[in-house]
């Protein structure tokens, strides 16, 4: 035993403030046959690897039936299994052949802008080029001593984002760029915003 034991703290400090944007850049991919109805298919993908995952149907403008938010994660063939009424419909399985342009890579990520040096209450501009990297998604993290605006003012060609930030106080900030989960080349970068 320690005399005057359990003692008593009191603990104060700011903890630090975080601000997060996720930007999708999944793909649709068409399976080219036209369906009246979407809400009675059930659908799943087998993997080049043999796993099985369920998959989200969706009907395209033009009225074709596609597989939303299609993110590959491995090169080869695809198996796309769409049943009704537990019967495969026409043309199921639809296959799909994915290639290396198609699966997600960070470090083939390009960016512009502020990474080292920002201004407080400013816009401070970063642009992030994901056209070269694959299907993935983008997430932007900013944390530091105080709150930060954060959004994508505008999306180029869908692939490329404009992203706004402005911390609201000067202080050293970290930066965190990922896309499908891993970090860039270079992040997370350590931000000093002056005021």
């Amino acid at each position: 035993d320690i005399k005057g034991s359990p003692f008593l703290a009191r603990i104060s400090g700011e903890g630090r403030r975080r601000s997060q944007i996720s930007l999708g850049n999944t793909s649709d991919f068409s399976l080219k046959t036209m369906e009246p109805d979407v809400i009675d298919l059930v659908g799943s993908i087998k993997q080049p690897s043999g796993a099985v995952e369920p998959c989200i149907l969706k009907k395209q403008s033009d009225g074709n039936l596609a597989v939303a938010g299609f993110q590959p994660k491995a090169t080869g063939q695809y198996l796309v299994q769409i049943y009704r009424d537990e019967k495969h419909i026409k043309g199921s399985p639809f296959r799909l052949n994915v290639g290396d342009k198609e699966i997600a890579n960070a470090s083939k990520i390009t960016t512009e802008g502020s990474t080292t040096d920002a201004k407080a209450n400013a816009p401070n501009i970063l642009t992030v080029d994901c056209s070269a990297a694959g299907y993935g998604g983008l997430s932007v993290v900013i944390e530091g001593p105080h709150r930060s605006e954060l959004e994508c003012d505008e999306v180029i060609d869908g692939r490329i984002y404009k992203i706004n930030y402005g911390p609201h106080e000067p202080g050293i900030y970290i930066l965190h760029v990922r896309y499908a989960d891993e970090h860039i080349l270079g992040s997370p970068f350590l931000l000093n915003v002056a005021g």
